[in-house]
């Protein structure tokens, strides 16, 4: 309970970075996980009572990991991550499992070779968020099982667009347009 991590390095070779499990309201600040064979950050539980909640990532770096992030929480509650950059990653940047009330803020992605994959949650977030992947940003699975996923403010550099399965509601940067001047209407 309430574990806090500041300015530290993982680097080449583990299969698995940081794994947590059943960490509450931990703050985690100024990680960089480099060339992890498998996952960069691991978050798992198995219930919001003694799960993993109200934790909060600052300033993290993934680069050259399998996968970016993990978050297979079977009802985790309430993770921010706030500036977030994954590059790099051989399969899913970022991958959701059952989360409820996750939010990314300001997540940066570059040169991934897939989309986030949201595989079940609900009230899951992603704001302010720059893709230079030449990828869609995110996609969902098959059975797509997450009742709301938020997508406000995209940065598309990359022309790979939100995605094209999946129940969620988004809007790019730059889609609704209105005219200099008003027009009245009844």
């Amino acid at each position: 309970n309430q574990p806090s991590f500041k300015r530290i390095r993982i680097e080449q070779g583990p299969i698995i970075g940081m794994q947590q499990q059943f960490v509450l309201n931990g703050e985690f600040e100024e990680i960089s996980i480099i060339n992890c064979t498998d996952v960069g950050l691991y978050l798992r539980s198995t219930g919001l009572a003694t799960g993993t909640n109200r934790n909060v990532f600052q300033c993290m770096n993934m680069i050259y990991n399998a996968r970016g992030i993990v978050v297979d929480l079977n009802g985790g509650l309430n993770n921010v991550f706030n500036d977030v950059a994954i590059e790099a990653s051989t399969s899913y940047p970022v991958e959701i499992v059952d989360v409820d009330q996750i939010t990314f803020n300001g997540l940066y992605l570059e040169g991934n070779a897939q989309s986030i994959w949201c595989r079940g949650g609900d009230f899951v977030t992603f704001r302010d968020c720059f893709n230079v992947s030449a990828i869609p940003f995110i996609r969902g699975a098959p059975n797509f099982v997450t009742s709301r996923v938020y997508i406000e403010r995209l940065f598309d550099l990359s022309a790979g667009g939100v995605g094209t399965n999946g129940n969620y509601m988004g809007m790019e940067y730059g889609q609704i347009r209105f005219p200099a001047t008003a027009v009245v209407t009844t």
